[in-house]
This record gives structure tokens, sequence and C-alpha cells, in this order.
């Protein structure tokens, strides 16, 4: 087997994805990632390549506050709407793909993936059919259950070699008992600092200190992000349907 690790972008600096090569198949991973080229040179031809997606910011705070659609100028729940709307925002151009993005990276692969399987995605019907929109805008053509798929908890896939043909990919679902005990939780009193920070400083550049005169850390997704080898935005369409402001 030859396995293979690149970097991806998600959050800081050390974040990787793999491939695997192994008789003739490959399979990619990436986890979570913003879009990025290392991917895209990676995954052409590969039999399965895994790769996450998230829905639109807007869609994404709407579905989370338990409302059906984004709350109108003067509704109660607009000011909470759009709080969490740039927090959604923050969070996927830090670490994240969105679906328009995911589309996009698709369409840049010389030789597409046997099987392009979506994950770290809420797959509610119209959610999918949502994503289905944005990646069809880049990929007209793409075959729904054959060409990609989007995961789903449990999900089982099998890659069997056919003797010089194409191999064969079927999905299945695990079966485990509906029945087991939910795991403990286990939340510390004192929280440590974010996993990702940088130093606070004041207006002119000042480093901030607490009571105890240790230097003040804040929370930053952004303290340390290589962003050498991301896809910028891209300026097609009007992103409608993608709900991104910067084209994805």
């Amino acid at each position: 087997m030859k396995i293979t690790h690149f970097p991806v972008i998600h959050c800081r600096k050390g974040s990787v994805g793999y491939k695997l090569e192994w008789n003739g198949l490959s399979m990619i991973y990436t986890g979570d990632t913003k879009p990025e080229y290392h991917s895209i040179e990676q995954a052409s031809g590969v039999n399965v390549f895994i790769h996450e997606m998230n829905p639109p910011a807007e869609v994404w705070a709407f579905k989370n506050m338990g409302l059906y659609e984004p709350p109108k100028e003067g509704w109660p729940t607009h000011d909470g709407f759009q709080e969490a709307v740039d927090f959604a925002k923050m969070v996927q151009n830090s670490s994240h793909t969105p679906q328009g993005a995911f589309g996009y990276l698709l369409s840049q692969i010389t030789h597409r993936p046997q099987l392009t399987v979506a994950t770290h995605f809420p797959v509610a019907d119209d959610m999918v059919e949502c994503a289905k929109k944005s990646i069809e805008a880049h990929n007209p053509g793409i075959v729904w259950g054959r060409d990609i798929i989007c995961s789903f908890d449990l999900m089982a896939l099998k890659v069997f070699q056919e003797g010089g043909l194409k191999p064969r990919i079927e999905q299945y679902q695990a079966d485990v008992s509906d029945f087991t005990f939910a795991a403990l939780g286990n939340s510390p009193d004192d929280l440590n600092p974010p996993k990702y920070w940088r130093y606070a400083v004041d207006e002119h550049g000042n480093q901030q200190y607490d009571e105890n005169g240790d230097p003040i850390k804040i929370g930053d997704p952004f303290a340390q992000i290589d962003q050498s080898t991301e896809i910028p935005s891209c300026d097609k369409g009007d992103g409608n349907c993608n709900y991104r402001e910067d084209g994805y």
C-alpha cells in the first residue's frame, strides 16, 4: 500500500489529507478543509474521493435556529440570525468548503473520480436538493447516485476489482443496536485556552495582560492558517444558489 499525505487548510498548519493506493485501487480522505489545490491534484482518476462539504452560511444559520427560512428584517429573530450567519462564515472561511466551492473544486479535477463522496453535510432532503443545484451548476452532466453521493452515519463503501474493468463500488449501511446507552459526557470546569489563538493587543498594538501579569490569549481561527494553496474565490454567476458573496 502507498500512503500519500498532503496539507489541507483547517484552522492551523499541520492539518492533512490522505491518499491510499493499493492493488490498483485508490481513495482520498481530506477531512475538513477549505478548497485547496492539493486535493485537486491528488484526486485525478481516483476511485473514491471523500471530501467535506458545508451548507451555505445562511442556510446553516436558520436551520440551526429551527427556522424554515431566513428571517426578514424587523422579525424578532433577525438580529440573532445575522450574528449566526457572520459566525458561520468565519468558521467556513477558516476551515470548510461550502457546497458551491465544492462543486467548483470538483469541476477542476482533470479526470473526475469514479465516486465522489460529500461528507460532513446534513442530508435532509431540502439540504441535499440545494447542494445538488450548486454542484450541478459547476458540473453539468454529473449523475447523483453514480458519480457523487452524500455520506450519512454508518455508511460503508466496498470497492471490488473487476478483472481489468472499472472497479465496482457498492454502498452499505452498518447495523448497530438501537438500544445502546449513550456515552457519558465529561466537561471540565475550567476550559483551556482556545486551540487556535493569538495574544491580545490594544488599538495601539500593545500586548494585554491579565490580573496575574500573564499575556491574554484570545481565540482566532485564522491565527495559524497557511493560505498558500488556497483556491481563491471564483466570480462565476450571481451566487444566488450558493448564498455566498465571494462567488461560492
